[in-house]
């Protein structure tokens, strides 16, 4: 006869009462360490400026976000994308920031940072009730807060939109791991609502289904490949594929949110995409690329240029061999360490949005893209330092090392590799503090090869009133990545201020052709007639610039200045308002401004 148990017992009661104060306890010094040790690492933000890349664009000139948050602006960020970003929950974010700390950057960037810490602690918390292993959740989690690839992302306020979808993510899987517990409806609708508000920070997480079906394979063990019995898995795999419907048709939600950011600049027309077997090509080399900057993060930078690459066919099948022999590789372990292959494919599917499959502008590979898809690699490397000194943990029953403490030796190495990593993230974050740094960093990285930070230093010496060495920057962008629009226009206004207004047509009469859908390039063409006082002819570009871009600034001032020298002063005001409303900020329009009202306009 068996003995049953006596759940009455009131020793054993405190027994459980004891172990759960203690999990908590032990879960909240966790916490507590993720957020310290973070702090060491990114607290100094607070103290950097913002940089060029895509900050004034997105943040800090953008009237919508400066202005703060108010029903008119959330409406906006719902209905506009920003600047080819289709990002409403990052963009109400900023609004707030606005509203808490005016222009102070030190102010987004402690939001950017405390948005990355909030990921990193939520990251812990799931995957402990994913897998129930302790030592494992919290050394990935801590992986993920100081690898120094992050610095990138915790240091560009911009990269919000990196780090929010992320969080929503995550919270999207703890959601379905509740749903697979007790099949609750409730469940299931919050994780899909979760994964629409990832969507609604940025839409690079549309292979969600298919990480949760690895989930679901391990550590959530509802998927067992038999190999004796490939009918049974199969159907079972049938079955589950077919419960991920609703999360498909979610993800078909963000990729049209994907197109709808996309097309506000006609990127998917413009810029004559390459072929996909190219393309397909170029996502191998990505991967590679990612690999080795995760394993080395040394010597990276902000982005790394496209058209400046040479990419050859070769690299591209040695590329596509390695990944074929890594997937491989792992698969061999499937049944004794399925960690190998679920982390590994966490990997490739996350990425594989942002890996080059589609291209629509100059930049190669960005590290702030690894930042969800890195997590798979992280757990990878997790679990594989604990099985070293606890083997056979993998194949544990859920639970049955929930309450180990975590071996010596993994501890020790634990400890070694976090800290070394808090080391070069600590460095690396450093090169934030300003663009010129960030751009110096990058120019000496890349032995003078890399246009973006070029560009940068030419916009630094526009503003410092260098003219002639920003044309010098310009040039030296051009040279490293002829026929790119941007480097051209930003040539040509260099020309402009230094009153070389022919020599600024004659360069833009290189691309103006192409570009005639593009307000800013006909803007600045216009602007270099209104130089040449040929002002009928300019007035033609700017008009067209405004038929494009109704709020381009340089093309409402620069018309009001033909309009003004042509003596029209009562079409001027209206312009300079207008000019005013957007940018408040602007010197010359408020100058011109108060000289007609003055003198009676």
């Amino acid at each position: 006869m068996v003995a049953k148990k006596n759940n009455n017992n009131p020793s054993l009661k405190e027994d459980h009462i004891a172990q759960g104060k203690s999990g908590r306890s032990r879960e909240i010094a966790a916490l507590i360490a993720i957020v310290v040790i973070g702090l060491a690492v990114y607290g100094r933000c607070v103290t950097y400026e913002h940089v060029l890349y895509d900050d004034p664009n997105i943040i800090f000139d953008n009237p919508h976000i400066n202005s703060g948050l108010s029903i008119e602006n959330i409406g906006w960020a719902f209905t506009t994308p920003n600047f080819g970003l289709y990002s409403p929950l990052p963009g109400m974010t900023f609004m707030l920031d606005s509203n808490l700390f005016g222009d102070w950057a030190g102010g987004f960037h402690f939001m950017t940072m405390a948005w990355h810490l909030l990921c990193a602690c939520t990251l812990f918390i799931v995957l402990l009730r994913l897998l129930r292993n302790f030592p494992v959740a919290l050394l990935t989690a801590l992986l993920f807060t100081v690898h120094p690839v992050q610095a990138m992302t915790v240091n560009w306020i911009q990269a919000r939109n990196v780090i929010m979808p992320a969080f929503f993510l995550l919270l999207s899987i703890e959601a379905y791991r509740r749903f697979t517990e007790d099949r609750s409806w409730k469940a299931c609708a919050a994780s899909l609502c979760f994964m629409l508000l990832a969507f609604l920070s940025k839409q690079g997480s549309v292979l969600l289904p298919a990480v949760l079906l690895m989930l679901d394979y391990w550590p959530l063990r509802r998927l067992r490949i038999d190999l004796r019995n490939i009918a049974e898995t199969v159907r079972r795999a049938i079955g589950l594929i077919l419960e991920k419907i609703p999360w498909m048709a979610m993800s078909g939600v963000g990729i049209f949110l994907a197109f709808v950011g996309k097309n506000q600049f006609d990127v998917l027309d413009k810029n004559a995409i390459t072929s996909p077997l190219n393309n397909l090509g170029f996502s191998f080399t990505a991967y590679i690329r990612y690999l080795f900057h995760l394993l080395y993060p040394v010597n990276y930078i902000t982005s790394y240029s496209r058209i400046s690459e040479d990419i050859s066919l070769w690299m591209m099948l040695a590329a596509f061999v390695v990944l074929i022999l890594i997937t491989c590789l792992l698969l061999f372990f499937y049944a004794r360490r399925p960690y190998l292959i679920v982390g590994w494919t966490w990997f490739v599917l996350l990425l594989l949005p942002l890996s080059g499959l589609l291209r629509y502008n100059f930049e190669s590979i960005a590290l702030r893209y690894v930042y969800t898809p890195a997590i798979g690699l992280y757990l990878l490397t997790a679990f594989l330092l604990y099985e070293v000194f606890l083997p056979g943990a993998a194949n544990a029953e859920a639970g049955e090392h929930e309450g180990d403490v975590a071996p010596m030796g993994f501890k020790i190495t634990a400890v070694v590799l976090v800290g070394v990593l808090v080391v070069l993230c600590f460095w690396q974050s450093g090169f934030w503090r300003d663009t010129k740094t960030l751009a110096q960093r990058a120019v000496a990285v890349t032995d003078n090869t890399n246009a973006i930070a070029q560009n940068h230093l030419g916009h630094i010496a526009t503003e410092q009133g260098r003219i002639r060495l920003a044309e010098v920057h310009f040039r030296e962008a051009m040279k490293i990545e002829p026929g790119v629009h941007a480097h051209i226009y930003n040539y040509a206004a260099a020309l402009i201020r230094q009153q070389r207004y022919q020599d600024a047509l004659n360069i833009l009469d290189t691309i103006l052709k192409e570009s005639m859908d593009f307000s800013s390039i006909t803007s600045q063409y216009g602007a270099a007639l209104v130089g040449l006082e040929r002002y009928e002819e300019a007035d033609k570009y700017l008009e067209r610039a405004l038929e494009i871009g109704p709020d381009c600034v340089p093309a409402l001032f620069n018309l009001a200045l033909s309009l003004y020298r042509q003596h029209k002063n009562e079409e001027v005001i209206p312009l300079l308002k207008h000019v005013l409303e957007v940018q408040p900020s602007h010197k010359k329009a408020r100058v011109l401004l108060d000289l007609l009202k003055e003198t009676g306009y």
